[in-house]
């Protein structure tokens, strides 16, 4: 009985250290998370001000932004432009912990280009504390499918013939998979 009891007293301690630990670490990784919103926080600020200082010291080495056009700018390109980049308030923000990486994404309103784009920002914790790496945009469309025209419009579910504009293929497919590629 005394062993039992022993047993049963071990089996619970090692639960309690578990479990605390589950929490501990839960704790940390939502510290982690705030820390990262926060500096999203200073960086959309510091857009919004023209601060070119205050942005470099949150944007990577390695940063990239990509814009809705599909340019890609790095950190010197973007610095001298800061200010032009500013937008309105975010809004349908969704944030994913990964640990040393927080993806924060949603959509906004770039007045001075007059379009809506969806955004992410991929942010990463270095030794110096949390950076954005990537910071891509798209454009969002401003109809919704059913009123939409043209390439993406809806088609009742009906097959949507594509007239491959190339009518011969400069060389021979080898195997039954390019013919059928071709054939497309």
């Amino acid at each position: 009985m005394n062993v039992l009891l022993r047993v049963a007293l071990l089996a619970g301690g090692v639960c309690a250290a578990v479990a605390t630990s589950f929490e501990l670490k839960s704790a940390i990784a939502a510290a982690d998370e705030e820390s990262a919103v926060q500096a999203e926080r200073d960086l959309l600020s510091a857009i919004e001000k023209g601060d070119a200082s205050a942005a470099a010291k949150l944007l990577d080495d390695e940063f990239s932004w990509t814009d809705r056009t599909g340019k890609t700018r790095t950190k010197m390109e973007i610095l001298p432009v800061l200010s032009s980049l500013a937008a309105d308030r975010d809004t349908a923000v969704k944030t994913s912990d990964f640990g040393q990486v927080v993806l924060i994404r949603g959509s906004h309103r770039i007045p001075a280009q007059n379009a809506s784009v969806r955004f992410a920002r991929v942010w990463l914790e270095r030794p110096e504390g949390w950076k954005v790496l990537v910071y891509q945009e798209t454009t969002l469309a401003e109809k919704t499918p059913a009123t939409r025209s043209g390439f993406g419009s809806p088609s009742g579910g009906a097959p949507v013939d594509c007239e491959n504009p190339c009518k011969s293929v400069p060389y021979k497919p080898e195997g039954a998979a390019e013919q059928e590629v071709v054939a497309m």
